[in-house]
């Protein structure tokens, strides 16, 4: 099973763990990027700015991810989003 933690900001931040070798992956990505990261996992966590956030569940619904909103997360400005297949 692997983990992924997306935070989005000027860049995308990617941190994946594969739980069962241990392996971890850190990254950034251009934002454009976004639907070919989340391609490739069944599960991830995206911290972001609530002024993107309509834009972005948009873009993660069309990929047929079902999203969990977690507005009382951090700072009033920013959320969480919990996506899954």
């Amino acid at each position: 099973m692997t983990t992924t933690q997306i935070t989005y900001g000027k860049r995308l931040s990617v941190v994946s763990q594969d739980l069962n070798s241990n392996i971890g992956v850190v990254y950034t990505a251009k934002i454009s990027e976004l639907e070919n990261i989340i391609s490739e996992v069944d599960c991830f966590a995206i911290r972001l700015n609530n002024t993107v956030l309509k834009r972005t569940i948009k873009r993660i619904e069309s990929l047929g991810f079902d999203i969990t909103i977690d507005e009382n997360y951090g700072f009033e400005w920013e959320c969480k989003l919990y996506c899954s297949l």
